[in-house]
């Protein structure tokens, strides 16, 4: 025969405790593409130079067709992970200084097919192009003389279909960041050995 067993008041509420904990708890939210961007896996560049200063004259905007502020990191920030993780100052009689003169970012709608063909295919109709530039200045600690100066300008594009989901356009931001820097890592070191030789050291083993 069944009988009811009295259920302790304390384990009624221990478990309703257990209950509503586990179905109020916070979904993890999705990791943003690009935000592991980080260039230390190239390895440092030392440089004969007292202090690196970073300076910004161009200014990020929202203003259309710019959209470099909708990007999980913008061009700007992604420039100044790159001097921090690529450059090191190992002392000198000079100071660098790198100026970011273009960070932007433009979008573009572009033209699609219409007709019968138009709705059955999928088109390209977004397109984001980044312009990067930077000038890199030496100057003298003792006199303050200007050494040298030089500088270096990239262009990088990308495009999207229509059919791009939400998650699709935050991945292709990513990637158009990646590659831009990926140019800009390449005619950083291009322009620092063509220009500005004087303060290249060799790498530490």
């Amino acid at each position: 025969m069944a009988r009811n067993v009295p259920i302790p008041t304390g384990s009624i509420f221990l478990l309703a405790s257990l209950l509503l904990i586990g179905g109020c708890r916070a979904p993890v939210p999705d990791v943003q593409p690009g935000l592991d961007l980080n260039f230390a896996d190239l390895g440092p560049i030392p440089l004969k130079v007292a202090h690196i200063d970073v300076v910004e004259d161009y200014a990020p905007t929202r203003t259309p067709p710019h959209v470099e502020l909708q990007f999980t990191v913008p061009p700007d920030q992604a420039i100044r992970r790159w001097i921090a993780d690529r450059l090191r100052a190992a002392a000198g009689d000079a100071d660098l200084t790198i100026d970011i003169t273009e960070a932007d970012i433009v979008e573009d709608k572009l033209p699609v097919e219409g007709g019968l063909r138009g709705a059955v295919i999928d088109q390209q109709n977004r397109q984001w192009t980044a312009h990067l530039a930077a000038t890199l200045s030496l100057r003298s600690i003792a006199t303050g003389r200007l050494i040298a100066t030089t500088g270096f300008h990239i262009e990088h594009l990308r495009t999207t279909p229509q059919s791009a989901t939400t998650g699709d356009v935050r991945e292709a931001q990513a990637e158009l960041i990646r590659e831009a820097m990926a140019d800009f890592d390449h005619m950083a070191t291009l322009t620092l050995h063509q220009d500005m030789p004087q303060i290249l050291l060799q790498p530490e083993p």
